[in-house]
């Protein structure tokens, strides 16, 4: 057999055993028009041949069944080969009879937009007109309907009623199949072909008619030759078998033998010697064989052959079910007479052993109705359109419909009765709640067989079909509504507001019962309120005086804070006091003021000076002026080498500026002014700039960064050499360029140095003079302009992803705070860079809600991340994991200047929990205030491991992020607006931002950043994991599962509470080395089982055949405890107990997520609801 692979195309042939196809039966146009056998073997189709449309979807549909192949009768046979085309006329009957499927294509029909069932063109389509609808609707077992445009329009069984009104084709052969099996032939004729010459016997060889026609016409032949009833002496091998009961002696086995196996244990069984005057011609005729026989009657009633008649005459069955019997010869010697013995096998059709238990619907498609829907769904024996009697109420149920039908069966001994009650019911209304709730509602809602919806009346009834033993229900439409109509809808509202009524009454007297306990407490309280008041009293008395004492204690601890400094400010002044004498400055300030002025504003014969401060006098006088009246307490006894050394550091820096907390003065509201004065300095350079040419300003405060441009050695020698010799009154000047402005700038400049930015570095006192800001800025600017001269440009330095070692700028998509992306989202701020994406805040200006916007470099698309997201979105539970999870709102393409950029839609939240560990003293924190996050982690994880069957494999801090506070988002997106951050514009299309730090909400953290994860369902050996994090098995390549995440959540536990981290793993180069980590791992675990290193396809490199190390690394001499030595809080030892348990050689010795999380440590002190437990 010959058949179509629906997903090559290609014709594939196949002998004996054949797969489940499926069969196409459509009416032939025009040749053109239909696939051939010779358009595929000459590959048509591949060089762009259209494929017919019902033949694709054909194809589509078998594929979509679950089938691969199909049967399609204009290319699977060879036309033109008139063997070929007779075989497949004599198969066809059987090859539609064994298709798993058959696909009744009508081209003259059509659906229509309203969906309706086409009636009149179904009935009057041509497919029934054919020479072949006979054959093609018995034949198959499941027969669908499908109109011109492949729309459903139902099965045979379902259109039975309709087929049987219109086209005269009884319903009980197109839908008694369902309460049989085909039986299943085998095809082989040559079974009977090759015995042709044993029996010396010829006919024709029919290839296609299959094995039991085959073997039949053999033993006819053979019988019209030798006569010899013997050959009806078969199944023997049967006799263990029960004697069939009175049902099955009226269907027929067929006198003749399906195949050669029904022969075995007859190799004894020899014709009995006859007289030839006894002896007639074997003849078939009608259905019967004529033979002569001499019949006998056991005391049983039994022949040795069984045969069977139902009254008493010459015509005779061989029963089914019923085995050929030995009696000796001589009880056997009646007279032979002529009997007729049917030869044809019948099909039981009732081997149900309860065949009534089935409603079959009268096709009601005639009165515009249509059956979508029942409940129990599983009792909707759909493609035959029968309904079973009997099936499992407690399901779930779909939408109902506008005329509802409830079926009661009732089976009492051996009868069987049938009720149907009609009703209506809302759409909406489930039947599941009809179903649950039928045995509560009153009775007289039942026993109504027609109802009307308004327009529309319906009468339903059910009757019994005696022949197929089941009950039909029919519907048929009314010409008047009835007195009364059913409306399930509101007999349930009624009966629910009625249960509701019963537990409000039942909750009334609760509340009367706690009302007077209430009122007994009432009175008890207001006794205790007096009390309470009356301490509060004395309370806030003893504050009040507690608040003075403390304002006088401030005030004396403030005095002898201003005394310390000031006495240790003049001690270190006293220090320069002498050289300051011996170079000749020692008169007062004040005494010198005018001619150090005179000096400043006559610039021109200096050409430094000149070239990088004309026109500024202004700017260096300011800062003279600011010295003076920073140490005016100090009865101007400071020389100008100390203001040089101590108010003014200057180097030139030409993107950032650098705002020095001044250590020598109180100032309150200080940080306020220097923020700003930064912020000033931001505007005006931006402005000032030329264009394409950015700057990059940001506030650093002196606590957080200390460094400098030359290194510490650098900076102090040159402060130390101040000042140089006696330079008369223009020290100020001399000292600002020879010392400060050469070394810094323009040595760097020519010795080609400049391994950091220049920085402007000066200190604010009590006030701000902002006069003095142009100044400043146009000195930046100025240079800026020198050092772009020199080679160094403004985009010099490296902000952001400008800093990553694999930085490549075409990669990046060039955002800019204010575009519109995909038409929806609006960039607001940035937060965020990495190696591989950007991330920036945007609104969604579909609904106003922030969204967080990751956009990829060029060449990665986290397609995998998708199916990840899909696979976890898909899992119906209620597992609380599942919502703790960063959601994923959706993903779109960008095109940018050198390739597509993949952008994810996520949930904005805040910071990750590894930033957060900044605001925490060491960065850690404590054992007690880690476990909530513990408990909060195992539980998401447990949810991935057991129901969306995911492994995350790249657990780490910066991947939990807090939740984010809508509030915060939006004075983000406000600050950018009023004080916009730093940025580099690089050109008219690229601007570097800086980030924002995101002040996140309320919460415990959520899990992020699924694209490294894996599916359990696979194998895993690949390299996964941060260095620090990798399991050991994953070091030493093996297979590993979901064990690898609660190995990682162990040790992000420990970096939460530890200042370092617990493995190290890097060599005296400062590489990370598995060597190095693995010795590590035997100091902290102790040794690896052998068993383990054995099934390592690398376990020989590291440890001899008897698990000891080889010494490739040193094992460092530390322990769990040590390392452990400076976390704080409290149960430290049941901590590091639950360590020792998640941290082990063998995953198959580590715990799950789901045991973890009940820890003794991590379950102390809390307070588990009933309804929880480890077992559930």
């Amino acid at each position: 057999m010959r058949l179509l692979n629906v997903k090559t195309l290609k014709l594939e042939y196949f002998y004996g055993s054949v797969p489940a196809y499926a069969i196409l039966s459509h009416t032939w146009g025009a040749d053109d028009e239909e696939l051939s056998f010779d358009d595929i073997e000459d590959g048509r189709l591949q060089k762009g041949a259209t494929m017919p449309y019902k033949v694709a979807k054909c194809c589509a549909q078998a594929e979509k069944d679950g089938l691969n192949y199909a049967w399609v009768d204009t290319c699977c046979i060879i036309k033109v080969d008139p063997t070929e085309l007779g075989e497949a006329i004599n198969s066809m009957l059987r090859w539609y009879n064994e298709a798993a499927i058959c696909y009744a294509y009508l081209a003259d029909v059509s659906s229509g937009e309203n969906g309706r069932f086409p009636l009149t063109q179904f009935c009057s389509c041509r497919w029934f007109k054919r020479g072949w609808r006979l054959q093609e609707l018995l034949a198959p077992d499941n027969l669908r309907f499908y109109d011109s445009r492949w729309h459903y329009l139902g099965t045979k069984a379902t259109r039975s009623s309709t087929i049987e009104r219109r086209i005269e084709i009884p319903r009980r052969f197109l839908q008694g199949t369902v309460l049989s099996e085909a039986s299943k032939q085998k095809r082989e004729e040559d079974i009977a072909y090759c015995l042709l010459g044993i029996f010396d016997v010829t006919m024709p060889m029919v290839y296609g008619e299959g094995s039991y026609r085959a073997f039949t016409r053999l033993q006819q032949e053979i019988m019209r030759k030798s006569r010899g009833e013997s050959m009806l002496a078969w199944g023997f091998q049967a006799t263990e078998q029960k004697a069939a009961d009175s049902k099955s002696t009226s269907i027929s086995a067929g006198v003749l033998e399906a195949s050669p196996a029904d022969f075995m244990n007859c190799g004894d069984i020899v014709p009995q010697k006859k007289k030839a005057s006894f002896l007639t011609a074997v003849t078939f005729d009608g259905g019967y064989v004529r033979i002569s026989l001499s019949l006998f009657s056991a005391l049983s009633g039994e022949q040795d052959t069984p045969l069977a008649s139902d009254t008493p005459s010459d015509r005779y069955l061989r029963p089914q079910g019923r085995c050929s019997s030995l009696f000796p010869a001589q009880e056997s010697g009646a007279p032979t007479q002529p009997v007729f013995i049917q030869t044809e096998r019948q099909k039981n059709t009732s081997t149900d052993p309860s065949p009534s238990k089935y409603f079959f619907l009268d096709d009601p498609v005639e009165i515009g109705l249509e059956l979508i829907e029942v409940e129990p769904p599983e009792c909707w024996l759909k493609e035959h359109a029968l309904i079973a009697t009997s099936s499992d109420p407690n399901v779930d149920s779909n939408r109902a419909h506008d005329f509802l039908v409830l079926l009661e069966f009732q089976a009492k001994r051996s009868q069987f009765q049938a009720r149907c009650h009609m009703m209506t019911s809302a759409r909406n209304t489930p039947l599941a709640d009809l179903a649950q709730s039928a045995g509560r509602l009153r009775q007289d809602a039942f026993g109504k067989r027609s109802a009307s919806d308004g327009t529309l009346s319906i009468q339903a009834s059910v009757e019994r079909d005696s022949l197929q033993k089941i009950f039909v229900l029919k519907l048929a439409t009314m010409a008047s509504p009835p007195s009364v109509t059913v409306d399930t809808t509101f007999e349930l509202e009624e009966l629910m507001l009625k249960l509701e009524l019963e537990s409000l009454m039942k909750d009334e007297d609760n509340v009367c019962g706690e009302a007077g306990n209430i009122n007994e407490q009432e009175v008890e309280a207001s006794s205790s309120l007096e009390f309470a008041k009356a301490s509060l009293a004395k309370i806030e008395e003893k504050l009040v005086r507690l608040n003075e004492l403390k304002a006088r204690l401030l005030e004396v601890v403030n005095r002898t804070s201003q005394g310390s400094r000031r006495r240790s400010l003049v001690g270190k002044l006293d220090d320069r006091k002498q050289t300051a004498l011996e170079s000749g400055y020692g008169l007062p300030l004040h005494q010198t003021l005018g001619k150090e002025n005179k000096a400043l504003g006559s610039p021109a014969d200096d050409t430094f000076w000149n070239r990088f401060f004309k026109d500024k006098e202004l700017f260096v006088a300011h800062l003279v002026k600011k010295a003076i009246y920073l140490y005016s307490d100090y009865n101007n006894t400071i020389g100008p080498q100390n203001i040089v050394l101590l108010s003014i550091r200057i180097a030139m820096f030409q993107q950032v500026f650098y705002c020095d907390d001044c250590p020598v003065k109180e100032y309150n509201n200080r940080r306020d002014a220097q923020t700003e004065f930064v912020k000033r300095m931001t505007e005006a350079t931006t402005k000032i700039l030329p264009h394409g040419k950015g700057v990059a300003l940001r506030f650093i405060n002196h606590d957080a960064d200390n460094a400098s441009n030359l290194n510490s050695e650098g900076i102090q020698n040159i402060m130390e050499s101040l000042p140089l010799g006696s330079l008369g009154y223009t020290a100020i000047v001399k000292n600002l360029r020879s010392k400060v402005l050469e070394p810094l700038v323009n040595e760097k400049i020519e010795d080609r140095r400049l391994d950091r930015p220049l920085i402007i570095t000066i200190t604010i006192g009590r006030y701000l003079e902002f006069r003095a800001e142009s100044e400043l800025a146009g000195a930046i600017i100025e240079c800026g302009k020198k050092l772009h001269d020199a080679g160094y440009a403004r985009n010099f330095v490296a902000i952001e992803e400008e800093t990553l070692p694999t930085y490549n700028a075409e990669k990046y998509y060039p955002v800019r705070l204010g575009d519109i992306l995909h038409g929806r989202y609006q960039v607001v701020a940035k937060l965020g860079y990495g190696v591989t994406s950007t991330v920036w805040l945007g609104r969604d200006l579909s609904d106003s809600k922030h969204v967080a916007l990751k956009i990829y470099v060029t060449g990665v698309e986290r397609n995998h991340e998708l199916d990840v997201y899909d696979r976890i979105g898909a899992v119906e539970t209620d597992h609380a994991g599942q919502n703790l999870i960063r959601k994923l709102w959706g993903h779109f393409f960008l095109e940018g200047p050198h390739g597509r950029h993949m952008c994810l839609v996520h949930q904005p939240l805040g910071l990750s929990v590894n930033q957060f560990l900044y605001f925490f003293p060491g960065r850690v924190m404590r054992l007690d205030a880690v476990k909530p996050c513990m408990r909060q982690v195992l539980g998401i994880v447990d949810f991935l491991h057991t129901e969306a069957q995911v492994i995350h494999t790249d657990l780490q801090l910066k991947n939990l992020l807090l939740p984010g506070d809508p509030k915060n988002f939006s004075g983000l997106e406000d600050s950018e607006i009023e004080a916009p951050s730093p940025r580099k514009l690089l050109s008219s299309e690229r601007t570097i931002y800086t980030s924002h730090i995101v002040v996140p909400g309320n919460g415990l953290p959520l899990l992020s950043d699924f694209g490294e994860a894996r599916f359990t369902e696979e194998e895993h050996d690949e390299d996964i994991m941060p260095n620090l994090y990798r399991a050991p098995e994953v070091v030493l390549k093996m297979n590993w599962d979901s064990k690898v995440d609660v190995w990682s959540i162990a040790l992000m536990a420990w970096d939460m509470v530890c200042t370092r981290t617990l493995f190290d793993g890097r060599n005296s180069d400062g590489i990370f080395d598995d060597q190095v980590h693995l010795a590590e791992m035997v100091a902290i675990m102790g040794p690896p089982p052998t068993d383990f290193i054995k099934r390592s396809k690398v376990g020989s490199v590291f440890w001899d055949e008897n698990g000891k190390w080889k010494d490739l690394a040193p094992v460092p001499k530390m322990t769990l405890e040590e390392r452990a030595a400076d976390i704080q809080g409290p149960d430290k030892e049941a901590f590091l107990k639950l360590m020792r348990r998640a941290l082990t050689w063998d995953p198959r010795d580590r715990p799950a997520a789901g045991e973890l999380i009940f820890d003794e440590w991590l379950m102390k002190g809390l307070q588990l609801p009933a309804h929880l437990s480890k077992e559930t």
